[in-house]
């Protein structure tokens, strides 16, 4: 049977909100909050803030740096936290590279550090994200983001009692560690992949109302329309606005990135279609389905019921395709 919307989730699951920067997470981590206690969640979003309140003594323990009681962790750990929350169902948001670097790009000019990314200074009141992205030291910080946070796994507890001693602060995306320059866009994009199916669930920044439904779905969740979309970066110039030169160095920077999102997006299709399908099913009659019609895409159902399956699957086929692949 399809849920009342006022229904309250009686099943709140051990969740890792793993959170690339610029992918939609923060707006997924508003929603998912609704449903949990503040003392369920873990207060703390990047290593940056998290490792300086651990002791020297719970760093070098083989108990979990995560409390139990913390059921769900929504940050900016990568794959580096796993080992520390076993039992945790892993969720992410996928975007395409070409705009989710742009986004970061102009995200980091007024806020650099707060999301572990750099060291401040590392944007320069005359630098351009041209001047950045043609410049061999700092490039590579806009290069396959998403991969490495999906395949990178760092030894936290090592990296941060090296840095107790010499009082440094933990910028994860720009460890050496994380950024290693040495490894290959193809081993990259496979290991990232296997993160991806190992996931519970992902979605897709493009498709962010869709990824929504489906997430509700997956965790058996009401469904909220029209969420208010946090962190995003306003009057930011759009992708188009670029010169063909710099869209294509993203693009040559990102190479397992938008072999990710591509396979990635295409998966996300196929699933939600096949759950938009199943749902279809529990509909008997017309006033039935009226009723309970907000509880889908409304766009995607109208396209069913009045062209079927095959208008559906164009309609989100062309959207993907509209994108710059």
């Amino acid at each position: 049977m399809m849920r009342s919307k006022d229904k309250k989730p009686k099943d709140r699951p051990d969740l890792y909100l793993l959170h690339i920067p610029k992918t939609a997470g923060t707006t997924i981590a508003h929603y998912l909050r609704g449903y949990y206690t503040f003392k369920d969640v873990l207060p703390y979003l990047t290593w940056n803030h998290f490792l300086p309140v651990l002791k020297k003594r719970q760093l070098k323990s083989k108990k979990s740096l995560v409390p139990k009681k913390h059921k769900l962790i929504l940050g900016h750990f990568g794959v580096s936290i796993l080992p520390e929350i076993p039992k945790h169902n892993v969720i992410t948001m996928l975007r395409h590279p070409l705009e989710r670097t742009i986004s970061q790009y102009y995200h980091m000019e007024f806020d650099p550090t707060t999301n572990n990314w750099v060291k401040p200074g590392f944007i320069k009141p005359t630098d351009t994200l041209s001047k950045i992205l043609n410049d061999p030291k700092r490039q590579i910080f806009f290069a396959n983001t998403q991969s490495r946070y999906l395949s990178r796994r760092l030894d936290m507890r090592k990296l941060a009692l090296s840095r107790y001693e010499r009082r440094q602060a933990i910028y994860y995306d720009s460890l050496p560690e994380f950024l290693d320059p040495d490894q290959s866009d193809v081993k990259l994009f496979k290991q990232a992949v296997a993160s991806l199916d190992e996931m519970y669930w992902f979605g897709i920044q493009e498709y962010f109302q869709e990824s929504l439904i489906s997430l509700a779905w997956r965790l058996d969740w009401p469904i909220k329309h029209d969420h208010d979309r946090q962190q995003s970066v306003w009057n930011r110039p759009s992708a188009a606005s670029l010169p063909a030169s710099g869209r294509n160095k993203i693009l040559k920077l990102n190479q397992a990135d938008l072999a990710l999102y591509k396979l990635a997006r295409n998966r996300f299709i196929d699933q939600y279609l096949k759950l938009l399908r199943a749902q279809l099913k529990t509909v008997v009659s017309a006033a039935k389905f009226k009723k309970e019609r907000t509880h889908l895409n409304r766009h995607l159902i109208d396209s069913v019921t009045k062209s079927g399956w095959t208008s559906a699957a164009r309609d989100l086929r062309e959207r993907a395709n509209g994108k710059k692949s």
